[in-house]
């Protein structure tokens, strides 16, 4: 699971590995408490 910003807003990825291959389960809107456990301040 991963977080991030899209056009500066926050968003939560929730991924599986397949082999070599990254496949994506859901994309959302991310919840403030979840942006600040996942995402690391650049």
């Amino acid at each position: 699971m991963r977080g991030g910003y899209i056009d500066g807003r926050p968003h939560y990825l929730a991924y599986t590995l397949r082999g070599r291959t990254v496949r994506p389960i859901s994309l959302r809107r991310a919840h403030a408490k979840e942006m600040k456990r996942h995402v690391k301040e650049a």
